[in-house]
């Protein structure tokens, strides 16, 4: 074997071993971003971490480590999910706000259905607005009904069922409508199957 031959074929070997270390490193440094990513854009632009009950994760009492629900350990400290997971309880659901009437006659009401309060967690999924002002909240269907059966003076809602701008409805077929067994409701909502 002739040096010039000798020399490349270690050129060769190096190249080769060379390259694939430099192609691991940057795969390492590029799963490192990507896995610091979403905290990291979250601090930056002042957004606080979601609690874990909205993201259906679980917190490590070991570490104070946030994990996502699939994981059976730990990402930090890989200790069992069975002995160190804090309990997160959702947070308390306010009451409905359901007065026993609201003085309408003259105004524009308007009924709103909040579609992300659901994931959330969040009571008042429907609420009630007089002339801009939330009259009333209710987390069911039979509290939104409720809130339109306490309007007093007032023939028109406005009412947005296919998630394409709010229209008027006549307060009779609204009633109607929430008195059927589905929801006038286009949009996914945990209510919208049919009543048992």
């Amino acid at each position: 074997m002739s040096l010039e031959s000798a020399s490349a074929a270690l050129a060769f070997l190096l190249l080769v071993y060379g390259g694939g270390l430099l192609a691991w490193g940057t795969w390492q440094l590029a799963a490192r971003i990507r896995r610091g990513a979403g905290p990291a854009t979250r601090n930056l632009i002042g957004r606080p971490e979601p609690p874990p009950w909205v993201q259906d994760h679980w917190a490590c009492g070991r570490c104070r480590s946030v994990n996502p629900r699939h994981a059976d350990r730990c990402q930090r400290c890989r200790a069992p999910r069975a002995d160190v997971e804090i309990p997160m309880p959702p947070p308390a659901t306010e009451a409905d706000i359901i007065p026993a009437a609201i003085p309408a006659a003259g105004m524009m009401v308007l009924l709103e259905h909040n579609a992300t309060a659901h994931d959330e967690g969040l009571a008042g999924h429907w609420r009630l607005h007089v002339n801009g002002v939330i009259a009333g909240s209710a987390a069911r269907r039979d509290g939104a009904l409720g809130l339109l059966r306490a309007l007093q003076g007032v023939e028109t809602v406005y009412y947005d069922p296919k998630g394409n701008g709010m229209g008027p409805c006549p307060i009779a077929a609204l009633i109607g409508a929430f008195e059927a067994p589905t929801l006038p409701l286009s949009e996914p909502c945990p209510e919208h199957v049919a009543r048992g």
